[in-house]
């Protein structure tokens, strides 16, 4: 149980970082007023806009990876099968992703 739990937090740590960190490029911010036209053009959404709306996407997700994870390690503590002491480092990790994620994703 908590090696599965372990594995499930790393990777969703290291997923959603690389996406926080792909939404925190600046590269929107920088857009020329030629680009900011053509890309509205061609999706029909302002690039301000979309990138609140994948940041929004990216902070629902993570919060329901969060839930899963520390529901699965509630469930493993309950059962006796995991430590309070794993139980509390597992949310301390969970909490400083979230801190992470929740730093890059801003609007």
């Amino acid at each position: 149980m908590w090696s599965s739990i372990r594995r499930n937090s790393i990777a969703a740590g290291l997923v959603f970082g690389l996406v926080a960190l792909a939404i925190a490029e600046p590269a929107i911010a920088q857009m020329s007023a030629a680009s900011e036209a053509e890309f509205q053009t061609g999706s029909g959404q302002a690039a301000g806009t979309m990138k609140t709306v994948i940041a929004q996407f990216v902070g629902v997700m993570t919060a329901f990876v969060i839930v899963w994870i520390l529901f699965g390690a509630f469930q493993g503590w309950a059962k006796a099968r995991l430590e309070s002491r794993e139980l509390l480092w597992v949310g301390l990790r969970i909490s400083l992703v979230a801190l992470f994620v929740g730093f890059f994703i801003r609007p």
